[in-house]
């Protein structure tokens, strides 16, 4: 019986480390999002200055034609590229529930525009049908 308890042991610590390290993550991410939040916010208010060679490279990957923006924008969009960045394909079905939550709103737009330019057109519709009906006080249950 000794190697049938060191194999449940081994299992159990294998999956008690798994589960911390998917807590992590998502605790990481929530804290990413939240920064993504404040990026945004910020983008939106600062006075935007020049945009480096690593902004410039981000929008012209994109496809965005920066002269069809204000300045204001355009940081904002540079906001939204970069987080899209290191965004992991794994990480998107969290995006959007913080996205769908009162204190993920702000970044709802913007991981919208993420998911579509990923191809992801059921995940942006869906979040943009969860986010309407959470404003609206009948459907949300507010």
């Amino acid at each position: 019986m000794p190697i049938l308890f060191r194999a449940t042991a081994a299992s159990l610590m294998f999956v008690l480390g798994f589960a911390t390290t998917t807590a992590a993550q998502t605790t990481d991410l929530a804290l990413r999002l939240r920064k993504f939040r404040e990026d945004l916010a910020v983008a939106e208010k600062a006075d935007p200055g020049p945009l480096t060679d690593a902004a410039l490279d981000l929008l012209d990957h994109a496809g965005i034609d920066r002269h069809r923006f204000t300045p204001t924008d355009i940081a904002g969009i540079v906001v939204m590229l970069r987080f899209g960045a290191d965004l992991r394909d794994e990480d998107l079905a969290g995006a959007m529930e913080f996205g769908e939550s009162k204190d993920g709103l702000a970044v709802a737009l913007p991981l919208q525009v993420l998911l579509v330019l990923r191809g992801r057109m059921d995940d942006a519709a869906r979040l943009a049908t969860r986010t309407l009906l959470a404003q609206v006080p009948q459907f949300s249950g507010s």
